[in-house]
């Protein structure tokens, strides 16, 4: 699927309420599959799940998307659009918490729920989001 220009790669499966994983920006978890792979598979029997590589990672190139928290929020609005997810559930790893709760906090039509997950100020410099 295209967003903002850019060919994303995300992962869907399952059945039920939105669910979208966000992952994280360190340690190896900086792709959807290496993040979620294993939770995916637990909540697909239970919900739609989509996990998507952010922009800037794994199978996403950054493209124009503006690397700040309020800029991802941007992109998954755009993202949602794409997936035709009219309001879901975000759970976010790390840099996806960020996003996750920059979401919930932008786009109050679309997100039922955010799930903030060893949450942390990325040390990366490019996302103060001032």
């Amino acid at each position: 699927m295209v967003v903002c220009g850019s060919v994303v790669r995300a992962y869907r499966a399952g059945t039920g309420p939105e669910v979208v994983l966000l992952h994280g920006d360190c340690e190896g978890l900086d792709d959807a599959r290496l993040a979620w792979e294993p939770v995916w598979v637990a909540l697909a029997g239970h919900a739609r799940v989509t996990a998507p590589d952010l922009p800037g990672f794994g199978g996403t190139p950054l493209r124009a998307t503006v690397p700040t928290l309020a800029g991802y929020a941007a992109w998954l609005s755009a993202f949602l659009d794409v997936c035709g997810i009219q309001r879901a559930g975000i759970a976010g790893l790390c840099l996806g918490a960020g996003i996750a709760l920059q979401a919930a906090q932008d786009l109050p039509d679309k997100v039922d729920w955010a799930a903030a997950l060893c949450a942390w100020r990325s040390c990366r410099p490019f996302l103060s989001d001032r």
